[in-house]
């Protein structure tokens, strides 16, 4: 092999080596800043059960929204083969919206 060749496969061998070293460090932050920003998504939108804290009507609701009443019913329905039965203790609430 000539000077020349060998520097061009030297060189081609340091980008691609760069280029690999680049996508590992990449892929380690994308790592280690996926549970911070997983959390924070969570917390925004409430998913995954983080609880959301609200308090009462939302902006721009009618008027009327703080005197409306719903009922909750509890459903505790299991699959038919399954060995256990259980229900709620209270099967239904009403309570007025904004009502904590």
């Amino acid at each position: 092999m000539d000077q020349t060749a060998a520097d061009r496969l030297r060189r081609r061998n340091r980008v691609i080596g760069l280029s690999a070293a680049g996508v590992i460090a990449g892929m380690m932050g994308v790592a280690f800043a996926s549970v911070p920003l997983y959390r924070m998504f969570c917390q925004v939108t409430g998913y995954n059960g983080t609880v959301q804290v609200g308090g009462g009507a939302a902006p721009g609701a009618p008027a009327g929204a703080a005197a409306k009443v719903l009922t909750i019913r509890f459903n505790a329905n299991t699959h038919p083969g399954l060995p256990w039965r259980f229900g709620p203790d209270q099967p239904s609430m009403s309570l007025r919206v904004g009502e904590e």
